[in-house]
C-alpha cells in the first residue's frame, strides 16, 4: 500500500513539476519576442499596387534615430497608447481597415480618416520624417513616394 502512495505521490510531484515548467517557459518565450531588424511594410488590403512595399529596418530606426518601439506600435485605451515593449505586435491593418486612398479618401468621415491604412502608414512614417528633416535642415529622411517604394508598371 505505501510503495503504491508513494509512487502516486511521486507521479503527482512530477506532474506539477512539469506544469510549472511549461507555465514558465510559455512566460518567457512571449516576452521575449523577437524582431525582425528588415520588414516589409504592406498589406493585402489594395486588390491594386501602384508601389512595391516600402522596406523598413527597425536597427537604424531604434539604435541609429533613438526612436521608440511606441511611436509606431500602439494599442489605445481610454485614448491613450498602453502598448510596451515585448507585447504582441498586431499588423496595421488588423485594426486600419479602412483601403480607400486618393480623393475618396479626402471625401472619407473623420473615423474613416482615423482607420484608414494609408494614412497609418504614411501619417506616421513621412511625417516623422518630415520633422526630422526640418528640425536637422535637411533631406535625408525620405518624404516623396518613389524614395520608399518603386513605382508598378501599368498593365
Amino acid at each position: 500500500m505505501f510503495k503504491r502512495a508513494s509512487t502516486m505521490a511521486g507521479f503527482l510531484i512530477l506532474m506539477v513539476g512539469v506544469t510549472i515548467a511549461m507555465i514558465l517557459d510559455t512566460g518567457v518565450s512571449s516576452a521575449e519576442q523577437k524582431v525582425k531588424d528588415e520588414i516589409m511594410i504592406e498589406s493585402k488590403l489594395w486588390e491594386t499596387k501602384t508601389y512595391t512595399p516600402a522596406k523598413f529596418t527597425h536597427q537604424k530606426h531604434v539604435e541609429d534615430y533613438k526612436i521608440a518601439c511606441q511611436e509606431c506600435h500602439h494599442v489605445y485605451k481610454d485614448g491613450k497608447n498602453v502598448w510596451k515593449e515585448g507585447d504582441h505586435v498586431q499588423r496595421c491593418d488588423d485594426c486600419h481597415t479602412f483601403a480607400k486612398t486618393g480623393k475618396a479618401l479626402k471625401d472619407a468621415t473623420p473615423e474613416e480618416q482615423k482607420l484608414s491604412l494609408y494614412n497609418a502608414f504614411h501619417d506616421n512614417c513621412r511625417g516623422c520624417h518630415t520633422e526630422h528633416n526640418k528640425e536637422h535642415d535637411t533631406k535625408a529622411a525620405p518624404v516623396r513616394c518613389t524614395e520608399c517604394h518603386e513605382r508598378l508598371p501599368k498593365d
